[in-house]
């Protein structure tokens, strides 16, 4: 599977020792949605 520009993201907050996003849920958060577990399961994300 190719690496997306989402599981760079990931990738990047992981590095950077981010343990909570927050965001809106809907059509434009799917690819970080999917990319948060594949890549960190430290890393929590808070629909608001």
């Amino acid at each position: 599977m190719e690496t997306s520009n989402t599981d760079h993201l990931v990738d990047a907050i992981v590095a950077n020792d981010v343990d909570t996003v927050f965001g809106i849920p809907g059509a434009h958060t799917y690819e970080l949605s999917d990319a948060l577990p594949r890549r960190s399961n430290k890393i929590l994300f808070i629909h608001i």
